[in-house]
C-alpha cells in the first residue's frame, strides 16, 4: 500500500514539473501585403498557415492567434501565471512581390517590454512555395531558437512506452493486411465501375516494340499540348492576343509637319513631324477581361501580367519568339513626292549601325526617340508581359532643299520588326 502511494506522488510530481515546465508563447498574426497586390494577398493568411503547420510540435513553443494576443493584452497580468521563464513573443509579417520573387521582412518582439529581438529579410521565388515555405519555417526557427526552453533529458524511464507481445503483433499484422486487401478489392471494383460507364476511358496497351533487349515506344507528340481543354482554350486565347499585342500594339497620330525657314540655310528648309505614339485602349482592357492571367502588378502606368504554366502552355514558336526578340519592332517614316518617289526615310532605331548609313534617296537617320510601350519575358514556369500606358510625344525634324520639300505629298509611317529591317531598307540604300 505504502509503495502505491509513493507511485502515486512520484507520478503527481512529474507531471506538475512537466505542467510547470517554462514556455515560448508565439503570437503570429497575419502577415501584410505591403504592396495591396490583390493576386498574392493569399499569402497573408498562407504564411500562418505554414508557420502553424511546421510549428505546432516544436517542443516548448506554444503557438497563439491574434485574439490570444488581444485577451492578454487586455489583462497583461495573465503572463504572471505562465510557468516561470516563459516568453511571450509577437511574430510580425511583411511581403511584397518583385516579378517573380517574394520579399519576405521579419520582426520578433517582445510582448512583456514591447522591444524588437530579431529581425531578419529574405527572399524566395513565388513559383517555388514549398521551398519559400522551408525558407520561412527554418528563418522563424532560427529566431525563436534563444527564447525556446531547452529540454534536458529525464533520468527516469519513459512510463508511457508500450510494449507489444507477440501476439500483439501477429494481430496487427493480420489486421493490417485484411486492411490491405480490402483497399485493393475496392480500387479494383471502383475501377471496373469507371470503366463501364466511360470515366477512366478504354485502357490502352502501351504500343511497345522490342527488339533484341531493347523495348521502344513511340511517343511522338507536342509537350506543350495539355489534355486539358480549360488549358487548351486559355492558351488558344493567350495567343491570339499575344499574336495582336506583337502585330499590331500601337496606336499612332501624325499631325501635319511644320516647315520652318531659317536665313542661315538658304535654299534649305527644316521639316518638323510630330508624331504621337501609345497603346491601344483595348489592348490592356482585353488583357483584363478576356484571360485568367495567374498574376496581375500595377505600378502606375505600369501593368504586369503574369502567366503560368499551370493555366496555359506556351508554345515552341511562341517562347523562340520572344526569347529572340522576334516581335521586337520600330517605326519607320517615309516622305513620298507627288510620283510616290521616297525621297526621306527617317528610322527610330537604337541601332548605331543605320546611324552612320549613307545614301542618296535616305536623306536622315534619327537616334531613337521612340521607346517600346510592351515588352515580353517568358521563363521555365511563367510568361510576363509589361505595358505601360502612356503617351509618347516625338518631334522628327530634317532640313531638305526647299524644292523637294514642295514635291512632298503624303506620309507613311509603318512599323518594321527589327530582323527584317535590313530587307525592308535595302531599296533605299
Amino acid at each position: 500500500m505504502t509503495r502505491g502511494k509513493q507511485t502515486i506522488i512520484a507520478l503527481f510530481t512529474l507531471t506538475t514539473f512537466a505542467i510547470s515546465a517554462p514556455k515560448t508563447f508565439v503570437y503570429i498574426l497575419k502577415f501584410e501585403n505591403t504592396e495591396r497586390d490583390e493576386s498574392i494577398d493569399w499569402l497573408s493568411q498562407g504564411f500562418v498557415d505554414m508557420l502553424n503547420a511546421q510549428l505546432t510540435n516544436q517542443q516548448g513553443v506554444v503557438l497563439k492567434n491574434r485574439q490570444d494576443l488581444e485577451v492578454i493584452m487586455d489583462n497583461r497580468s495573465l503572463m504572471l501565471h505562465q510557468p516561470r521563464g516563459s516568453k511571450n513573443l509577437l511574430l510580425l509579417g511583411k511581403y511584397a512581390r518583385a516579378l517573380d520573387k517574394i520579399q519576405l521582412n521579419i520582426q520578433l518582439v517582445d510582448v512583456a517590454t514591447w522591444e524588437e529581438a530579431d529581425r531578419r529579410k529574405f527572399s524566395g521565388k513565388y513559383n517555388e512555395i514549398p521551398k519559400l515555405n522551408t525558407q520561412l519555417t527554418e528563418t522563424v526557427q532560427t529566431m525563436l531558437s534563444p527564447f525556446t526552453p531547452k529540454i534536458e533529458p529525464s533520468q527516469y524511464p519513459a512510463l508511457l512506452d508500450a510494449k507489444t507481445s507477440p501476439l500483439d503483433k501477429s494481430y496487427a499484422r493480420s489486421s493490417k493486411e485484411v486492411s490491405v486487401g480490402i483497399d485493393k478489392s475496392l480500387d479494383a471494383l471502383e475501377a471496373s465501375m469507371d470503366i463501364m460507364t466511360g470515366a477512366r476511358g478504354v485502357v490502352v496497351q502501351p504500343d511497345f516494340d522490342k527488339t533484341a533487349g531493347e523495348w521502344s515506344m513511340d511517343i511522338t507528340s507536342d509537350p506543350f499540348i495539355s489534355g486539358d481543354p480549360d488549358m487548351a482554350e486559355n492558351t488558344s486565347m493567350l495567343i491570339g492576343i499575344l499574336d495582336k499585342l506583337m502585330a499590331d500594339p500601337y496606336e499612332v497620330t501624325i499631325t501635319r509637319p511644320e516647315f520652318i525657314y531659317s536665313e542661315d540655310h538658304i535654299g534649305r528648309i527644316t521639316v518638323n513631324l510630330p508624331v504621337n505614339f501609345a497603346i491601344k485602349g483595348d489592348v490592356i482592357k482585353d488583357m483584363l477581361t478576356s484571360l485568367p492571367y495567374s498574376g496581375l502588378k500595377q505600378e502606375g502606368s505600369l501593368t504586369v501580367f503574369f502567366f503560368d504554366k499551370d493555366q496555359f502552355a506556351f508554345p515552341g514558336e511562341l517562347t523562340k519568339r520572344i526569347k529572340f526578340g522576334k516581335y521586337r519592332a520600330v517605326p519607320v517614316i517615309r516622305f513620298f513626292d507627288q510620283k510616290g518617289v521616297v525621297k526621306v526615310v527617317i528610322v527610330d532605331t537604337p541601332e548605331k549601325v543605320w546611324h552612320t548609313a549613307k545614301s542618296k534617296r535616305i536623306h536622315y537617320f534619327v537616334e531613337r526617340k521612340f521607346a517600346p510601350l510592351i515588352g515580353f519575358t517568358v521563363g521555365g514556369w511563367s510568361l510576363q508581359v509589361a505595358m505601360e500606358s502612356v503617351n509618347i510625344p516625338v518631334d522628327y525634324s530634317f532640313m531638305i532643299d526647299v524644292d523637294e520639300a514642295r514635291n512632298l505629298q503624303r506620309i507613311s509611317l509603318k512599323f518594321i520588326p527589327e530582323h527584317e529591317l535590313e530587307a525592308f531598307l535595302r531599296p533605299y540604300l
